[in-house]
């Protein structure tokens, strides 16, 4: 299977994301194949490694010790979470009175 993307935790490529549901909640994990095993019965199986990047939508814990910044935090797939974490803590900044 030809690589879809570069995995955002581990660097290596994968082929596809896993979607998985907990709950209310989706998470997502980059697949990694990794060869195959022979398994004493002489059948093979896929060696796989998952990667967790995080919930598909936003982290709701951590996002709510975050709130008096404005943050709200993303998980890993999000390719546009840094510039908006940037957004939100120069406003943050921007509109909080600091202390020198």
């Amino acid at each position: 299977m030809p690589p879809k993307g570069i995995c955002p935790k581990c660097g290596l490529p994968y082929p596809y994301i896993k979607r998985s549901r907990r709950g209310s909640k989706v998470h997502l994990y980059a697949i990694h194949y990794h060869g195959y095993e022979r398994l004493p019965n002489g059948k093979t199986r896929k060696k796989v490694r998952e990667c967790y990047l995080g919930p598909e939508d936003q982290y709701e814990y951590v996002t709510r010790t975050h709130v008096k910044e404005g943050l709200v935090l993303k998980g890993m797939v999000n390719t546009e979470r840094a510039l908006t974490y940037l957004d939100a803590l120069i406003k943050h900044i921007s509109s909080t009175k600091l202390r020198i």
